[in-house]
C-alpha cells in the first residue's frame, strides 16, 4: 500500500498579526459536474509537482461520478462568477487496512483557494458551510492537519475544533516535513 506525503511548503503563511478582509459578494453553493474545470485549476495551482492539470480535471470529474450526498459534499465559493475556492467533506467508512488509524466519520477532505483570493475570508466562509452542513445530520466532524500547515490550524480552533492526536499519519496519509494532528469537532447546538 502507497501513503500521499504531504508537501508542507504549499500551505498558506500564517502571521498571526494579519488579518484577513472578506470579500463581499462570495456567494456559497453546492458544486455540480460542470465546476470540475474550475476546481481542477485550484488544486493543480496549489500541487502543480503532484499531478497534471488533466489528471486534477480527471480527479474531481471521478468524484463527482462515484459519491453520493449521503457520503460525500462539494462547496463551491464564487466571486463574479467565477469559482474561487472549493469545501470537500466525506463519509469515511472505509474498513481497508491503512498504516494510520482513522475513525469512521464525517471528515472534511479538502480545502482550496486561489492564490489571488486568499486572506479574504473565503477559507473560513467553505468551513462554516461544510460544518453548517454537519450539524444539520447532528454529527461530529474530524480532520487532519499538517502540524507546520498554521493557517489551517487556526482557521479550523476558530471554529472550535480540539487536537485529539498527533500521530505521523492518518488513513492513508503521511505527513512529510511534520507530525500530522488530528481535530475533532464534536456536534452541539451551540456550534454555530
Amino acid at each position: 500500500m502507497t501513503t500521499s506525503k504531504i508537501d508542507c511548503s504549499k500551505y498558506a503563511l500564517f502571521n498571526s498579526s494579519e488579518k484577513s478582509t472578506d470579500l463581499p459578494n462570495v456567494i456559497l453553493r453546492k458544486s455540480t459536474v460542470d465546476d470540475a474545470k474550475d476546481l481542477s485549476q485550484i488544486l493543480f495551482e496549489r500541487e502543480p509537482k503532484e499531478q497534471s492539470i488533466g489528471e486534477c480535471y480527471n480527479r474531481f470529474h471521478l468524484e463527482f461520478q462515484k459519491n453520493t450526498p449521503d457520503n460525500w459534499a462539494l462547496f463551491v465559493a464564487e466571486f463574479n462568477g467565477q469559482v474561487v475556492g472549493y469545501g470537500r467533506l466525506s463519509l469515511i467508512t472505509n474498513t481497508t487496512p491503512n498504516p494510520y488509524p482513522k475513525p469512521k466519520a464525517w471528515w472534511l477532505t479538502g480545502l482550496g483557494v486561489k492564490n489571488d483570493f486568499r486572506r479574504k475570508g473565503i477559507a473560513r466562509k467553505l468551513t462554516e458551510k461544510r460544518i453548517q452542513f454537519i450539524q444539520s445530520k447532528k454529527e461530529d466532524l474530524y480532520y487532519v492537519s499538517n502540524s507546520k500547515n498554521l493557517a489551517s490550524i487556526k482557521l479550523h480552533e476558530h471554529f472550535g475544533f480540539k487536537k485529539v492526536s498527533e500521530a505521523p499519519g492518518y488513513g492513508s496519509v503521511s505527513f512529510d516535513g511534520g507530525l500530522g494532528y488530528l481535530f475533532q469537532l464534536k456536534y452541539t447546538e451551540q456550534n454555530l
